[in-house]
Parts: C-alpha cells; sequence; structure tokens
C-alpha cells in the first residue's frame, strides 16, 4: 500500500482526486490534511503532494522518513532544497507550464487597464459620476512591447500583444526562434528598457535575476511607460521603483508582491494611483488549477513507473 499524503487542497474535491489516483497503477491511500494531525499521522508516507512554495524538504523527511517522493503542485521551485532532497534519495517532481495561457493573458489585462484607466473609471462611475471626469485613455495598438525573459510565459505574451497589433522586441539570455518567427526582435538590455512603451517581466527567480530590474534600468524607461509584473515580486529592486511611480514617471500593474503584503500586511504599493494591483491572481484561472492538479496527481503515476518527465534533476 503507498501512502500519498495531500498537505494543501489542489482545488479538487476528494471525490475528484482520487478519481484521478484510481489511474495510477499502484494500490494507494490517500490522506488529506484537513483530516490529520501531523504529528500523529502515519511515519510511512512515501509520496507527499504540495502546493506551499516554501517546501522545507529536511523537515518532511524528518516528519516522514520514508518520504521517496515529493509532487510540487507549482512552477517555481527556487524556494526547494533540492540539494538535500537528491542526497536522501528524494525525488522531486513539479508541473510546468500550467498557467502559461492564464499568466499570458494576466499581462495583457493589467495594460489594458492602466491604457483604459479601468480602475479609474469603475470607481467613477459606481459615485455617480460620468466619462467626462476620466482622462482620455490610449490604444494598445501600435505601441512597442519589450518582453524580457522569452521562455514559454514570454512567447505566449508576445502571441497576445502582437495580434493587438504591437511591435515586438525582446531581450533574454536563452534567444529563441519562436520568438523571430512571430516577428519579434531580440535587442540589448538597455534597448529593451528604453525603447518599449511597455516592459513585460517573465523571467524565472534565481541568483542571476534577483534586483534584476535596478534604478538603472528603470531609469532608461521612457516618461509614462508601463512596467508589468506577474513573475515574482523580488525581480524589481522596490527602493529603485517606488520613487519613479511617487514621481509619476511611469505606470506599472503588479501582480507580486513581498511575502509579508501577500500574508495581509500593507504595502506602499497601494498608495499609488498610477500602478493597478491584483492579489497573485496570474495562475488563478478554472483552468489552469485543473491542470495544476491533474499533473500534480500525474506526476506520481510518473514517478513510479521510473520516468523523468517533470523530474527536477
Amino acid at each position: 500500500m503507498k501512502y500519498v499524503l495531500f498537505l494543501q487542497d489542489l482545488g479538487l474535491t476528494h471525490d475528484e482526486t482520487c478519481n484521478l489516483l484510481e489511474k495510477i497503477d499502484c494500490r494507494h491511500e490517500p490522506i488529506w490534511s484537513e483530516d490529520f494531525d501531523a504529528h500523529k499521522v502515519r511515519d510511512d508516507v512515501e509520496l507527499l503532494v504540495t502546493s506551499d512554495h516554501k517546501v522545507n524538504i529536511p523537515a518532511l523527511k524528518k516528519q516522514w522518513p520514508q518520504l521517496k517522493m515529493v509532487s510540487l503542485a507549482f512552477t517555481g521551485f527556487d524556494g526547494v532544497d533540492l540539494a538535500f532532497a537528491r542526497s536522501r534519495g528524494i525525488k522531486t517532481y513539479y508541473v510546468p507550464g500550467y498557467a502559461t495561457s492564464s499568466v499570458a493573458e494576466l499581462n495583457l489585462a493589467l495594460t489594458l487597464s492602466i491604457l483604459r484607466r479601468i480602475p479609474t473609471a469603475d470607481r467613477t462611475i459606481r459615485k455617480g459620476e460620468w466619462h467626462d471626469q476620466v482622462y482620455p485613455g490610449i490604444e494598445l495598438a501600435k505601441k512597442m512591447v519589450g518582453i524580457v525573459g522569452t521562455g514559454t510565459i514570454g512567447l505566449k505574451t508576445a502571441h497576445l500583444f502582437q495580434a493587438f497589433g504591437c511591435s515586438i522586441i525582446g531581450w533574454s539570455r536563452s534567444v529563441r526562434d519562436e520568438f523571430v518567427e512571430i516577428g519579434g526582435t531580440y535587442v540589448s538590455e538597455e534597448a529593451v528598457f528604453s525603447e518599449s512603451d511597455i516592459v513585460v517581466l517573465c523571467l524565472q527567480l534565481n541568483d542571476n535575476t534577483r534586483h534584476f530590474v535596478g534604478r538603472t534600468q528603470l531609469e532608461r524607461m521612457k516618461r509614462g511607460a508601463i512596467l508589468i509584473n506577474t513573475a515574482r515580486s523580488e525581480l524589481v529592486d522596490r527602493a529603485a521603483l517606488l520613487p519613479l511611480l511617487a514621481q509619476e514617471k511611469i505606470f506599472a500593474g503588479i501582480d507580486v508582491f513581498e511575502e509579508k503584503t501577500e500574508k495581509g500586511g500593507k504595502d506602499e504599493l497601494f498608495e499609488f494611483g498610477n500602478v493597478v494591483l491584483t492579489p497573485h491572481l496570474g495562475f488563478k484561472t478554472k483552468e489552469a488549477l485543473q491542470r495544476l492538479a491533474e499533473e500534480a496527481i500525474e506526476n506520481i503515476g510518473r514517478f513510479l513507473a521510473g520516468s523523468d518527465e517533470n523530474l527536477l534533476k
């Protein structure tokens, strides 16, 4: 019998989850986090599914010494101690690409919200005022959009903006033929910030990209340009960003925040009228969450079959 521990709700009912588990060719018994005391749950759990981005694998191994596999129900893995996992023979799987369309669409939605002043317009009409109280919007067509990071999400984002009649330039450490094939042009890091009307961050967070967007990059941006960040908050140096927002030199659309903010704390960004904010919704669509849950469970089957697909190495 394989015991599968679900530390967080994947957005599916227990019946839906069990139906997916039935497709895995092994005898199993799911254990739900809301039904047990973590200190009393059986210690022979071998398979674990978690959607917690801060995964303390040493602690998990201590709690469940028979642990052999962790299925991460998310894409980013900078908060996972993979070296320890490998040293203890724990295989770690993740779910790449489940929210590609969702995040790319939010990149576009935040941009349109800023250009057409949708949050301001919404508040205005709710107060009984009319369109003459809202400044004219700006068309997206014919704008220059700079994609910083042309991986899967960056490519999807470029496709969407191109459909609105935008010109696309990009910067990335890895050149993708598909980006060029859809009409994108690779430029220097300096040019992607200085020439774009809209800069969209599509980078993964790592030691090389932390605070990648600092004072130098931000000050290169055109007056009135837009910075979109649905990737990771740590990509941008807040100390450099806040003064430019306060001076209203640039606009921003932001979906990701410091940990204290995402836990319900206040943020200086809340005070700026030239910023559109969403509470970490990039991944949060019904379709994406369904794909996430399905893939996280299918990764258990991959592990049991000895497959390296979606394995973090």
